[in-house]
């Protein structure tokens, strides 16, 4: 390690600083949009998710979704509208008490234990657009929820 450390002040032109790492101005502010769902569409929802106790530690969810269309090729796109589209699409925003988890890219998950508070835990799964904000249905966002004890 010491004669990496070395070679990288040799390499480096003389007063040269190592560039320094900014945060992206999207990563915790990304731009957020939301999308009504149109009326000739399908209404999408989270029908329930089933939670079974991993065979080690944590927990393998799978959702349970209907007119809606797991699609993360458009993520982040902020040009991406509805037309050309039949149905909702994207990806689900994982809440645990209140707090963003994760993205869930597809129907089965795996979720950490130490994710979880100690005793009770509200899980949330809010269906998400391609650009970070929530799909929803007469002004109110796509949501289900479920309950989970961590032992």
């Amino acid at each position: 390690m010491r004669n990496l450390f070395f070679l990288l002040l040799f390499v480096l032109p003389a007063g040269a600083e190592p560039a320094k790492r900014e945060k992206s101005r999207y990563q915790g502010g990304y731009e957020k949009r939301d999308f009504d769902v149109p009326a000739a569409w399908p209404k999408p929802s989270v029908s329930g998710v089933d939670i079974v106790k991993d065979a080690k530690v944590g927990f393998n969810l799978h959702l349970k979704t209907a007119n809606w269309v797991f699609d993360t090729s458009h993520l982040g796109d902020r040009t991406t509208s509805v037309a050309g589209h039949a149905k909702a699409y994207g990806y689900v925003h994982l809440y645990v008490n209140g707090r963003k988890r994760n993205r869930i890219y597809g129907q089965d998950f795996y979720l950490k234990e130490i994710d979880l508070d100690p005793g009770a835990n509200k899980l949330e799964f809010v269906l998400a657009t391609p650009q970070h904000g929530c799909w929803r249905v007469a002004g109110k966002r796509v949501v289900a929820s479920a309950n989970l004890p961590r032992p």
